[in-house]
């Protein structure tokens, strides 16, 4: 083979490879934004609305309606669950102790939020983690009956996205 002949195949591999990096660059780019908004599901017989994960903006929101139990003193993402337990560490509090948001339960029979950073650090490597593997974690809402939480919702049930 010519040494003409190497290095157009040369070149026309180097293209080819340059080109299928960009096409990928462009794929991840264009998708990463697709699902910014992630709502799960909050379905317990005491409580029930969504938890909402905003990866574009970094935030967290939540919507419950609750009955039968007492007002919300705070709530929890716990998780992730290490392998073999059935409860996970405190990851972030959406309101009440430790944060210095309290939750709201001006509404009777509702409570809703949102934050944008956690004890002044940013949401993305919460958000990051939680939306890799919801299914490794809860929501755990508190009462002043039970402050060691009261209702105990798992995140893997998704009620739908949003570009």
């Amino acid at each position: 083979m010519s040494t003409n002949c190497r290095i157009i195949l040369g070149i026309i591999a180097f293209v080819t490879v340059v080109f299928v990096g960009i096409v990928q660059i462009v794929y991840i780019v264009k998708n990463s934004n697709i699902l910014a908004l992630q709502r799960y599901c909050i379905i317990n017989p005491n409580a029930k609305g969504d938890l909402s994960i905003d990866s574009s903006e970094g935030d967290i929101s939540w919507y419950i309606q609750y009955n039968a139990i007492g007002p919300i003193t705070s709530i929890y993402i716990m998780g992730p669950i290490p392998i073999g337990l059935t409860t996970g560490p405190l990851q972030v509090a959406l309101c009440g102790a430790p944060t210095t948001l309290s939750c709201d339960n001006s509404i009777l029979g509702v409570i809703q939020g949102t934050i944008n950073n956690y004890g002044g650090a940013s949401l993305y490597p919460y958000i990051s983690a939680i939306r890799y593997h919801p299914t490794l974690y809860y929501l755990q809402i508190n009462t002043g009956t039970f402050p060691l939480g009261e209702v105990f919702v798992p995140l893997g049930v998704i009620c739908g996205t949003q570009e």
